[in-house]
């Protein structure tokens, strides 16, 4: 298989991390330890990753009370690439604001964007008709098309019976 080829692990692979992190807590709520090495060992984390020693006040300042990656990450509402947020949410708005139905709209048409909107958006007709769950969740045209019908796009949108549904398909 090449790589980037689409697969279902790819949609479940952030997941497995969040899996582990929650394990590890209730572990450790219950009294279950780990190796003290982990970190700075001789088959720790430093020493075979990041070969250098650990900036442990960079590191441990404001642990606890500060959250630098809330800044810059934030929480999937929909089960889609993080890069289709935009497009949902403006569609998504502008039915709110203005009462849109699917009917009221000709057309849709997305301008501008990073090349992660490029990416998703070419090439257009396989974008436009996803074939597989995961091709449906990392295209813009198909995602912006299910929010303008439906108002939210859910994981049933991106199953074999959503990915064929006609209403799906947007002029866009």
């Amino acid at each position: 298989m090449a790589v980037g080829a689409s697969t279902d692990l790819r949609s479940m692979q952030a997941g497995f991390s969040g899996q582990g992190a929650v394990l590890a807590a209730e572990l450790a709520a219950r009294g279950i330890t780990g190796s003290k090495e982990v970190i700075e060992g001789r088959y720790g984390l430093y020493k075979t990753y990041v070969r250098n020693q650990p900036d442990w006040p960079a590191l441990t300042q404001d642990l606890g009370t500060r959250f630098p990656l809330l800044r810059e990450h934030g929480f999937k509402v929909w089960p889609a690439c993080g890069y289709t947020r935009a497009t949902n949410t403006a569609t998504l708005e502008l039915r709110r604001q203005h009462g849109l139905k699917p009917e009221d709209v000709e057309t849709i048409t997305v301008i501008g964007g990073t090349g992660a909107t490029r990416l998703l958006s070419e090439p257009i007709e396989l974008k436009r008709r996803p074939r597989l769950s995961i091709d449906g969740k990392y295209s813009i045209p198909f995602t912006t098309a299910v929010m303008m019908v439906r108002g939210n796009v859910s994981l049933r949108d991106y199953t074999e019976e959503g990915l064929r549904d006609p209403a799906n398909h947007w002029r866009m």
